[in-house]
């Protein structure tokens, strides 16, 4: 990447990797005339990508967006002094604009397919002095909310989520990923990307589907962002898991204590133990492939459990525990 000095500031020429901005001057953009700034004008123009992985910033994995419609308005008015389209490198450009103030919108006018929409203008607002350049970075993307948002959206809806791994995404055999944010926390199913651990921070592109009656996302483009460290359990009652507590909690992380089994059953392979606290029943399930020793729990003994929240098709849940230290006999 070179770099060009104007006005002091630095502009950055595109080397082939969308989502870097051209140097403007002169630059071959289709529609608009592409000259340097004289005396009493400036360069303003920049590129449309689209976001592929939702953290608002171009960079390798994101690809140049051609034909979008942007336009260039007086400052404090909806006049139009100047429009531009973006190139098939995404890049867009008015020259010798006179100095003053500006706003960069794109219209309403530009569709993009699906729910993608421009979710971030870096420098919407433009204050331009003579012979000087201005960079725009215009972002298109899925929008990003919080859980609890994406549980109410309809069925097929893409969004982005973040949130926190509450579970080792191949500790059990359907592979489903439980992630936690401040209001809520979902299943993602059918991942792809990175191999997510518990504690870890993740961004989590998604299209809005049911599983065992719940809502969850399917289909997870996965980008990590940070290593968070491991989540900390709801302490509850076992007839509040056994419930979600109304289904506040479905696919959370949740604490029962002093619970006494009072069943055991083996079913397609797992281990179900009932167990309570004298509140109400609730199923603890040893999921086959997560490698828990069944043997010490047995009707009469007493347990701390944690684990994730299961719903079981029928209008319950269950405690879904992950390694062996989530089960503590008494």
């Amino acid at each position: 990447m070179s770099e060009t000095k104007r006005r002091g500031r630095p502009v950055r020429a595109v080397t082939g990797l969308v989502g870097l901005v051209a140097v403007l001057a002169g630059c071959g953009n289709a529609g608009e005339d592409r000259v340097l700034a004289v005396p009493g004008t400036g360069l303003v123009g920049g590129v449309v990508y689209l976001d592929r992985d939702g953290n608002r910033t171009p960079n390798s994995t994101d690809a140049a967006l051609p034909g979008v419609r942007v336009r260039l308005l007086v400052g404090g008015t909806r006049d139009t002094i100047a429009s531009a389209t973006s190139g098939a490198d995404g890049v867009f450009a008015f020259g010798r604009v006179p100095v003053g103030q500006y706003t960069v919108v794109v219209p309403g006018e530009s569709t993009f397919g699906d729910s993608i929409a421009v979710v971030r203008v870096d420098t919407a607002e433009v204050n331009l002095a003579p012979e000087d350049t201005v960079e725009i970075q215009v972002a298109v993307s899925f929008p990003l909310v919080s859980i609890a948002e994406a549980r109410a959206l309809p069925i097929g809806s893409k969004v982005f989520i973040e949130g926190v791994a509450l579970n080792f995404r191949d500790v059990f055999a359907d592979t489903v990923l439980h992630v936690r944010d401040t209001s809520s926390a979902v299943r993602i199913t059918s991942t792809q990307g990175p191999l997510v651990t518990t504690g870890d921070s993740a961004r989590i592109l998604g299209t809005v589907a049911a599983r065992s009656g719940q809502p969850a996302l399917d289909r997870g483009q996965v980008t990590i962002i940070a290593i968070v460290g491991q989540p900390t359990p709801e302490r509850v009652t076992t007839l509040q898991a056994a419930t979600a507590d109304g289904g506040r909690l479905d696919a959370g992380l949740v604490r029962v204590v002093d619970a006494t089994i009072a069943d055991t059953a083996t079913v397609s392979g797992d281990y179900l133990a009932t167990v309570s606290d004298g509140s109400g029943p609730v199923l603890v399930v040893f999921d086959q492939d997560a490698g828990l020793t069944r043997t010490a729990f047995v009707p009469g003994v007493v347990i701390d459990a944690t684990g994730l929240l299961v719903p079981d098709g029928a209008g319950a849940w269950r405690i879904k525990p992950r390694v062996v230290a989530d089960l503590v006999v008494k």
